[in-house]
């Protein structure tokens, strides 16, 4: 039975395979499956027709195709397996409904227009929509191009002769190129005049012409200097012996008289006369001419002189006979004085006032007449309806667009501008009189009207949008829709109907059933047409050419397989993935050439193109150069806020502050104790000496000395790092004040230098202390150092109250009795032994070298040392 095979009929027939023994191969496309019996097709999701070849009509999808879309009319289509609404670009939302927010364009709305000055971008494409004067370009930052101005520089600049003319608002800025003048610098200098607005007055003379663009004056090309000069400039008045223009005649004058370099003429010295000057004046006759009669005209002059007959001339006057008014450009007395007059205007020859030209006033009738008035005195007013007026003639310059002796005619159809000279360029459609631009007819837009609507828009200046859907285009003119391959109707939206194909549906299937776009029958995988002759196109693949490649970004796809070829930049099986880290190009095969340490860890390069992607803190081609000073961070866009000299880090803009500072932007000093680098170390310095909070080396207080000022000053110095020389005197200091430097004395001295004693009565430190009274038993005042009283030999103590105890004698005490015996006394005082006998002591002393002996009483022993020695001195003192 059919759907079955084998010796049995019990195996089912296996996928792609139907009928009797399974034999016939099922037709099946898009993973349909076929009824093992029958053959007929289950179609999946999306997709009709016998063998399931069909995708879902315009507006359905689902099993079946059975569902309608829910898409709004501004929706492409909806996905024929979900249902999904695919929006064109510009349109969003579940529906397609929604248009692009202002500033967002582009499919599902994804992309923010970068338009300059706030302007709109398309929603479709994000072409920026130049509103504001003076730019152009896709994102309006191009400044218009030289010649241009206005809304998206559409205008052309009336300025003329190489003057330039503002971009926003077309008004020739600065001032005229040099010999031209005028609103619009089309006006050629007067021959008066030269230079930028033909503001210089020319100083010609003699006959020669003045550049109008340099004001250099030059007689060429058939210029004659006046007679009586010559030169390239006719500035040379001719040489003694030539006469007439340039100087070409020879004079004829003796040498009593001088040629007139204009006339020829001779002029005789004064007692001459004849043609030649070349006899002498007659008797009775003097001066020029050899008249006695004084020659000077009455009306003009003040005094003839008597002896020489010289005329002395009023104001304005000049000549020997005062019959000259002065010459152009001079006045006053003998005409000594130049008129100060420009714009070629003369002043009078008695007072210098300015007499102006027509089309100017003032006192050196430098200014031109305002706007509106011309003439003499500028009091005549203009009669310009739509232009200029002439300040000298009254003649009007009209404004572009405007012609006619008042400017009061428009320019004719086809022509506009100054004058209404320039033709139109607008090649189908009209021009505007005043600048030129164009409006449109029908299916054209652009500056001339020569580019035909681009897709999706029709009408004049292809202002109106096309609405035909499903790739139909529009008749630009007219808007009618000529339909895309597989649809028909009056907006494109209807599918063809069964057995039709092709554009507009007009054709007829050539089989049982046909692609309704193509026309073609189902063919080998790869192939398609009548004959299946031809390849699949562009993005197909596979049987009936119905497969879309599977490659992403670009890449192409075999038409019978489906591989993918990859574009530059990408790989993997459906190009989805883009080239590893630090590939780059056609199948991956280029290695980034950026510098590894400067670059992306993850994408050093631009998988495309190859462009260096830098890390943080590196700009350049190849990443090589860090970010500017002053600059950090990605592209190095942002700027540093380091302060007091701080080094930024270019990659994070941390700043490194210099030694001393400290805080994120260095704007803070080192506290007090601390120093260097972030003031990360601690001062070291000792007894109170300052630190320096750059280096921290340390300022030592008066006294002491050393890196960290720990050791006081060595002996005899002192102050600050102990640079100062102790003055004291040093046998009698016991040390200097390392911090002052004052004297230490030792007892019995007395400062500044401790060089003096104590006066009298005065001891111990410094001599502050008063001396005691001594007894009589002393042979000096108290010692000045520690204030004791010197005792006489055989005493001791503070007050040398005290005799010497038994046994010891002398100064201080400090000598023992030796020699004397057990039955004898030994004198306090000198040490002499006094001996017991028959109950008188015999005190032996030796005087200048004699013994003598002397006999005391027992009981005057008790008088004690001082009276025996009294005693001694009176027995001494008496004769044998």
């Amino acid at each position: 039975m059919p759907g079955y095979s084998g010796p049995t009929c019990i195996d089912e027939c296996p996928t792609g395979y139907y009928g009797y023994e399974c034999t016939q191969k099922c037709q099946c496309v898009n993973g349909a499956s076929c009824d093992r019996r029958t053959g007929s097709c289950n179609c999946t999701v999306g997709w009709i027709g016998k063998f399931c070849q069909q995708t879902c009509p315009h507006n359905t999808w689902g099993e079946g195709c059975a569902r309608n879309c829910s898409c709004s009319a501004s929706a492409l289509m909806c996905d024929r397996m979900t249902g999904e609404c695919i929006c064109p670009p510009g349109w969003y939302g579940r529906y397609c409904k929604e248009e692009c927010p202002r500033g967002i364009y582009g499919r599902n709305c994804s992309y923010t227009c970068q338009c300059a000055y706030n302007q709109t971008c398309s929603k479709r494409d994000g072409l920026c929509d130049c509103r504001v004067p003076g730019v152009t370009g896709v994102t309006c930052r191009q400044p218009c191009r030289a010649g241009f101005f206005g809304i998206d520089c559409n205008h052309k600049c009336p300025c003329m002769n190489g003057a330039e003319c503002d971009r926003v608002s077309g008004k020739c800025v600065c001032s005229c190129s040099p010999g031209w003048t005028g609103p619009f610098c089309s006006k050629p200098c007067p021959p008066s005049l030269w230079g930028h607005n033909c503001a210089h007055p020319c100083n010609c003379t003699n006959g020669a012409r003045c550049n109008a663009v340099t004001g250099q004056c030059a007689c060429t090309d058939g210029c004659s200097c006046n007679a009586g000069w010559t030169g390239p400039e006719c500035r040379d008045p001719c040489g003694l012996d030539s006469w007439g223009p340039g100087c070409t005649n020879t004079c004829q004058c003796s040498r009593n008289g001088e040629c007139d370099a204009a006339s020829g003429r001779c002029a005789c010295a004064p007692g001459f006369t004849g043609d030649r000057c070349e006899s002498r004046c007659p008797k009775g006759y003097y001066g020029t001419n050899c008249s006695n009669a004084c020659t000077c005209k009455a009306t003009n002059t003040n005094v003839c002189d008597v002896t020489s007959g010289f005329c002395h001339c009023n104001p304005g006057w000049s000549g020997r006979s005062c019959y000259q008014p002065c010459p152009g450009g001079s006045w006053g007395v003998n005409c000594s004085s130049k008129c100060d007059c420009i714009n070629g205007s003369s002043c009078n020859a008695a007072t210098g006032k300015c007499v102006c030209l027509d089309g100017y006033h003032g006192d050196s009738c430098l200014e031109a007449c305002s706007v509106g008035y011309f003439g003499r005195q500028c009091q005549s007013k203009c009669q310009c309806l739509h232009g200029y007026c002439d300040h000298v003639t009254g003649s009007c310059e009209c404004l572009p667009g405007w012609t006619g002796k008042r400017c009061d005619q428009a320019c004719p159809s086809g022509t506009y501008g100054f004058n209404c000279t320039l033709p139109c360029a607008c090649v189908n459609g009209s021009c505007n009189a005043t600048d030129g631009s164009c409006n449109c007819a029908a299916g054209y837009h652009g500056n001339a009207c020569d580019r035909p609507c681009p897709a999706g828009k029709h009408g004049a200046n292809c202002g109106l949008k096309c609405l035909c859907a499903n790739n139909g285009t529009c008749n630009a003119i007219t808007g009618r829709c000529s339909c895309g391959t597989g649809w028909t109707g009056p907006s494109c939206n209807a599918s063809c109907s069964a057995g039709r194909y092709g554009i507009n549906c007009v054709a007829r299937c050539q089989c049982e059933s046909c692609d309704r776009f193509s026309g073609k029958c189902h063919c080998p995988p790869g192939y398609q047409g009548h004959t299946c002759s031809q390849v699949c196109p562009k993005g197909f693949y596979g049987s009936e050419c119905i497969h879309p490649c599977p490659c992403a970004n670009n890449g192409t796809c075999d038409h019978v397989t489906g591989s993918c070829t990859c574009r530059p930049g990408w790989t993997g099986k459906s190009c989805k993935d883009p080239c590893p880290a630090g590939r780059y190009g056609m199948m991956c095969a280029s290695s980034c050439r950026c510098d590894p340490s400067k670059t992306d860890v993850k994408k050093p390069c631009d998988h495309v193109t190859g462009q260096c992607n830098c890390r943080p803190g590196y700009v350049g081609v190849l990443c090589e150069n860090r970010c500017p000073q002053g600059t950090y961070g990605p592209g190095c866009h942002n700027n540093c806020t380091c302060l007091n000299g701080a080094q930024c880090d270019h990659v994070t803009g941390t700043c490194t502050c210099p030694v001393g500072y400290k805080g994120k932007y260095c704007d803070v000093i080192c506290d007090k104790g601390t120093f260097g680098p972030g003031c990360t170390q601690r001062c070291l310095c000792e007894n109170g000496a300052k630190c320096d909070r750059k280096t921290g080396a340390c300022t030592c207080a008066p006294g002491f000395e050393g890196l960290r000022c720990s050791r006081p000053c060595l002996e005899g110095r002192y102050g600050g790092n102990c640079t100062k020389i102790c003055d004291c005197n040093p046998r009698n200091t016991r040390r200097c004040d390392n911090v002052d430097g004052n004297c230490l004395c030792t007892l019995g001295y007395t400062p500044p230098r401790c060089d003096k004693l104590c006066q009298d009565g005065f001891y111990g430190q410094d001599c502050r202390m008063r001396c005691p009274d001594c007894s009589r038993h002393v042979i000096a005042a108290c010692n000045k150092h520690h204030g004791n009283c010197t005792c006489a030999a055989g005493f001791y103590g503070y007050q040398c109250y005290d005799p010497c105890e038994s046994g010891y004698y002398g100064v201080g005490c400090a000598s023992m009795c030796t020699t004397c015996s057990v039955t004898s006394l030994c004198d306090h005082v000198h040490g002499t032994c006094i001996r017991y006998t028959h109950g008188l002591f015999h005190i032996v002393v030796m005087e200048d070298f004699e013994l003598f002996s002397i006999r005391v009483r027992q009981r005057d022993l008790r008088l004690g040392l001082e009276r025996l020695m009294e005693t001694y001195f009176d027995i001494y003192s008496q004769p044998d």
